[in-house]
């Protein structure tokens, strides 16, 4: 009764988010819209965050359920084993209604780094929530451990792989190209990951954004600056090649630019 009270309060308020979210999931923009007088946009921003912490925390809670969970009566253990599995399957529908979320902030803002790491842990959540229900609730606890780490550590080893920094410049500059809204303000600030492909994409970019991400990459990673051998690493190294190429090589177009730095205005391509 301890732990089925508390797990049967869990399972009815997610089947009524569930429920609640069901006409969002499958609905359009005009939906959303005149049901919640929000933007696509701003429903999106609202509880993304939220879920992925809530689909976290509910491994510790389940986690911590077994632990003190009375193995001496068969009929207990099956029912909370019942009930934790309603809640796994539940948890898979708020995830998938996280990553639904996810892809309309993607399509109004774009990529950040906090998206790049949420959707990590996310995935990280999904995947170690899996494992539960195939050890702890198949009665193989001693398992559950070593195959939560190794997937928090697949997980961290896919994020090297991508390189975060270079992920969001590729997503976001493919946004632009297609007419979307680029910040080159904030690319330009991100690691030293970024830099190679800011200038790999600098022939697509927008004027205004080339010009930016110019000036702010050499100034950031340009001639003039550099880090001692203790704080040397790989990646400020590429960057700092990379921010060299712009330094030695004049975009045609940028020369419009007014005398405070900033791009003209009027300044057009064929400048």
């Amino acid at each position: 009764m301890e732990l089925g009270i508390p797990l049967g309060v869990l399972i009815v308020l997610f089947v009524a988010f569930l429920v609640l979210q069901a006409e969002y999931l499958f609905g359009g923009e005009d939906l959303i819209r005149r049901t919640t007088g929000l933007t696509y946009a701003e429903h999106a921003r609202r509880g993304f965050f939220e879920l992925v912490t809530a689909s976290v925390l509910l491994l510790p809670l389940l986690l911590a359920a077994d632990w003190v969970l009375d193995r001496r009566s068969p009929k207990t253990v099956i029912g909370f084993r019942a009930l934790a599995g309603a809640l796994v399957v539940l948890t898979g529908l708020i995830m998938a209604s996280a990553l639904h979320r996810m892809s309309l902030y993607l399509d109004a803002y774009g990529l950040s780094q906090a998206r790049v790491y949420a959707t990590a842990v996310l995935v990280w959540a999904a995947v170690a929530i899996g494992w539960f229900a195939a050890t702890v609730l198949a009665g193989r606890a001693e398992r559950f451990a070593f195959g939560a780490a190794v997937s928090g550590f697949a997980v961290l080893a896919l994020l090297n792989l991508l390189s975060p920094d270079a992920l969001v410049v590729r997503v976001n500059v493919s946004r632009a190209e297609s007419g979307r809204e680029l910040d080159a303000s904030y690319l330009a600030e991100l690691s030293a990951d970024a830099a190679p492909a800011l200038v790999e994409a600098q022939p697509t970019l927008p004027l205004g954004a080339r010009c930016d991400v110019r000036r702010l990459l050499v100034a950031n990673w340009g001639i003039g600056g550099g880090d001692g051998w203790r704080s040397w690493n790989v990646a400020r190294w590429r960057a700092r090649r990379a921010a060299a190429v712009l330094h030695d090589t004049e975009d045609p177009a940028c020369r419009a630019a007014t005398p405070g730095g900033e791009p003209s205005p009027t300044a057009s391509p064929d400048a």
